[in-house]
């Protein structure tokens, strides 16, 4: 039948102007453009870009000053007692490496989550620090000997020592005397034998594998 136009056919040479501008639009030739965003959708994505940062920077820090009792030169704290604290507050290790426990955060519970495993595998970091420090000595024996030897001073004179240690001739050694002394004798290891250096190399070791753990380790595995 002439005239007759089939559904999906394309149309005629005599087809009505409304007709060839709706094929043309279907075609996707001529189509108009995708639409703009409106100032509604910008407003709304930052207003949830600012609820994000807003929700990271409202995280509580760490409470670290109830773990690192056993740390602080001036706990009253024998070294034996020390050790049996931090021993006993390690986490198990097939619980801090277990595979199942890791995943992706939101950046919702990113900030919560790391707070989280810092308070719980404090320790753990610890001794990863310690393993770290230990494999960077090997590399630099001179370093590590100077470092251990200021370590050993530092605890000789905070823990081992009275609080004013007394010396020859009526003269005592006080907290600001120690420091001083300790002061001093860090400025020549870090000039003259590169501990400064070994620190860095340790300290941005331990920071990178606490970082990773911390983040992607599910605090409610």
């Amino acid at each position: 039948m002439s005239g007759y136009q089939s559904i999906g056919d394309p149309p005629g040479p005599g087809a009505p102007a409304s007709v060839l501008a709706g094929s043309v639009a279907i075609d996707g030739v001529g189509s108009s453009p995708p639409p703009v965003p409106s100032g509604n959708a910008t407003v709304a994505a930052g207003g949830r870009m600012a609820a994000v940062v807003g929700a990271l920077l409202s995280v509580r820090p760490p409470a670290l000053a109830v773990y690192t009792e056993p740390l602080r030169p001036s706990a009253d704290l024998s070294l034996r007692d020390r050790a049996t604290l931090v021993a006993h507050s390690v986490r198990p290790w097939c619980e801090f490496f277990d595979p199942s426990a890791f995943a992706f955060p939101t950046w919702g519970e990113a900030g919560l989550r790391a707070v989280a495993n810092i308070e719980t595998y404090f320790y753990n970091y610890v001794c990863v620090g310690t393993l770290c420090l230990v494999a960077a000595a090997a590399a630099h024996v001179g370093s590590a000997l100077v470092l251990a030897a200021l370590v050993a001073a530092a605890m000789g004179l905070y823990v081992v020592a009275p609080p004013v240690v007394a010396l020859p001739g009526g003269l005592s050694l006080g907290p600001w005397g120690k420091g001083a002394l300790m002061a001093v004798a860090t400025w020549f290891g870090i000039a003259y034998w590169h501990v400064g250096l070994l620190g860095g190399v340790v300290s941005c070791a331990t920071a990178a594998i606490v970082c990773v753990h911390a983040l992607f380790r599910s605090s409610r595995g």
